[in-house]
């Protein structure tokens, strides 16, 4: 028994040994399981700090993101996330916008719908919403334009998207400006072509009414000297038949339709039942001339082929002289109130010119006031910085300038109008009631002078237009004073004179006005017989007037061969239209003067006269 003993004992001992040991090794395991378990909990940890850190990270940046709105939305459209360029756009700060839905703050009510539909189709379907331009609305209820784009992301906490909104305002701005500058080539290129057309019509037409207005005047004069006796001397009875033609008389005669008297005052028509033949008919044909000149005169101011003669004016006085003339034409219902700057600086223009551009824009005024109103005239000096021009090819307008503002009270224009207001033969008034050159001429001044006109209206809210005319810079500057009437008498040397036209009926008014006051005609069509007929005939020709608009080698050409050829050849040169610079050139290389037509017997013989006593 005992042996059994010690053996069960050896092998008890054997057993814990081995327990021992198993144990040894479980603590082993299980050291090594701990500090693996440590290592990975540093390792989650770290892992967790690092991605806290980079949410922060990732969050700071979108949220001083200063120019891209960046919005979270839960899967019930509710805000989560609202950066501080959304508080910007949209104007609801990220404490109002947290917690409410997407839809109760930018959504325009007509779109609610459709973005409950688009957001339930991404959440539980998987279709994301496509990127684009949207109009949506900010706290005051005002449109903002974005384009937008979508992400969506699953989280523990379910799916959430965040919306990537662009401001395009300052894209809008940019596009529109560029719109306006767009508008403004075309309307100032369609203008260019109107002008290109209107002064080739001027030309035509001038060409007419010169034979139309040249022979009324010639038999005008016929008839006056068959009232003073077949024997009279025309030209010492002179005085009193030019009394007849005084209503053509000059270049000074202001255009105005509006302000016209009844044809027997304005051109002080003799009485059809009198004894004086056909001088009422003659009159009245004159008239009709005289408005065919006008409408023309106006053309050619739109399309700035008219020269003009600038002079140092004083606004306000001319304002106040015209203030005088609209009152004894427009209603008593309409008033109107001036505001004009007391130190005024002095503009470089024609009085004529801009009398007209007051009378048009003040008439249209009170034309738009049918039942009464204000006129407002205000006055006052300015400085412009690069405006630019009404014309692409001139530089923009900058320094001194007097700033002239017409306003009215009346029912207003759409912007559609507005933009079509310059336009010649454009009217809004009833047939009859206007000839749709009057702004068009003025349109045609301002541009003529390097100034600027805009037009400002709204319907029922009135008009304004706002003139920018440069400033002279010295105004103690002399005035620069029209030519004086010279007196007119007739040839009693003979002198010759030399017509180069090409319009056989203008040679044979010119003709028979110059033989009427003794003067000697020679008249040829063009300026290759021009050159012949001189060369032949220098000796007895006193005096060349040159059409300068011919065809063939034209009349620039001729008078540069003819003052080549003979330096002391009187040259007078003409035209029913013609580019500025075409005339300076004339004039500096020796032309005496240039005779616009259509011109008055008056307005001829004057010419003449003038160059022979040079």
């Amino acid at each position: 028994m005992s042996g059994q003993k010690e053996f069960n004992k050896i092998e008890h001992e054997k057993d814990y040994d081995s327990l021992k040991q198993q144990i040894k090794t479980l603590e082993g395991k299980l050291h090594k399981y701990i500090e693996m378990e440590k290592h990975f909990y540093d390792i989650q940890k770290n892992a967790a700090t690092a991605l806290r850190e980079s949410d922060n990270r990732f969050k700071k940046i979108i949220e001083d993101v200063s120019e891209i709105s960046i919005q979270g939305y839960n899967e019930d459209r509710e805000v989560i996330f609202w950066n501080q360029a959304s508080e910007k756009i949209y104007g609801y700060t990220a404490k109002e916008a947290v917690g409410r839905k997407l839809e109760d703050i930018i959504i325009p009510e007509a779109m609610k719908d459709t973005v409950k539909y688009l957001h339930h189709r991404w959440v539980d379907h998987g279709e994301k919403i496509p990127s684009g331009e949207l109009t949506l609305v900010n706290k005051a209820g005002e449109n903002v334009h974005v384009f937008s784009s979508h992400v969506m992301q699953k989280t523990p906490f379910g799916k959430e998207m965040f919306c990537i909104d662009i401001d395009l305002k300052p894209v809008k701005e940019a596009e529109e400006e560029k719109r306006q500058l767009r508008e403004q080539i075309i309307q100032s290129q369609k203008m260019e072509a109107v002008g290109t057309l209107t002064s080739g019509i001027a030309h035509d037409f001038n060409n007419i009414l010169q034979v139309i207005g040249g022979f009324t005047d010639y038999l005008i004069l016929k008839q006056s000297e068959k009232s003073h006796g077949a024997d009279s001397n025309i030209s010492e009875k002179q005085g009193d038949i030019f009394g007849k033609l005084d209503h053509t008389s000059g270049k000074n005669r202001t255009i105005s339709g509006n302000l016209e008297k009844n044809d027997n005052e304005k051109y002080d028509l003799p009485s059809s039942d009198n004894d004086s033949g056909n001088l009422f008919e003659l009159h009245k044909i004159r008239k009709a001339t005289d408005r065919g000149i006008a409408l023309i005169r106006q053309l050619m101011l739109f399309s700035r082929k008219t020269i003009p003669a600038k002079t140092s004016v004083k606004i306000n006085h001319e304002i106040e002289h015209v203030i005088k003339l609209i009152k004894m034409t427009i209603p008593r219902m309409v008033n109107i109130e001036t505001n004009l700057s007391d130190k005024l600086l002095d503009v470089a223009i024609d009085p004529t010119h801009l009398e007209q551009i007051l009378l048009n824009l003040c008439i249209n005024a009170a034309d738009a006031m049918p039942e009464g109103g204000n006129i407002f005239i205000e006055t006052s000096n300015a400085t412009l910085n690069n405006v630019p021009s009404m014309e692409p090819d001139v530089p923009p307008l900058s320094g001194p300038c007097v700033f002239i503002s017409i306003s009215d009270t009346g029912h207003g224009m759409d912007k559609e109008t507005v933009q079509k207001i310059f336009e010649p033969f454009f009217t809004t008034k009833p047939i009859g009631k206007g000839t749709g050159l009057g702004l068009a001429s003025v349109y045609g001044i301002v541009k003529n002078y390097k100034g600027i006109i805009q037009c400002f209206s709204e319907v029922n809210r009135g008009t304004t237009f706002k003139i920018f005319f440069p400033a002279i810079a010295n105004t103690r500057e002399k005035q620069i004073h029209q030519s004086e009437e010279i007196p007119l008498h007739g040839n009693k040397d003979n002198r010759t004179i030399l017509l180069v036209d090409d319009e056989e009926s203008i040679r044979d008014f010119v003709s028979n006005t110059l033989k009427l006051f003794n003067y000697r005609f020679i008249g040829v069509s063009s300026g290759e017989d021009a050159l012949k007929v001189y060369e032949k005939k220098q000796h007895m020709i006193d005096l060349v007037i040159l059409d300068i608009s011919m065809p063939g080698m034209g009349g620039y050409r001729c008078l540069k061969e003819l003052l080549m050829e003979w330096p002391k050849c009187r040259v007078i040169i003409s035209s029913g239209y013609s580019e500025e610079n075409v005339i300076e050139k004339c004039i500096k290389i020796g032309a005496l003067s240039y005779l616009s037509k259509p011109y008055t017997i008056t307005d001829l013989l004057n010419a003449i006269r003038k160059a022979l006593e040079k």
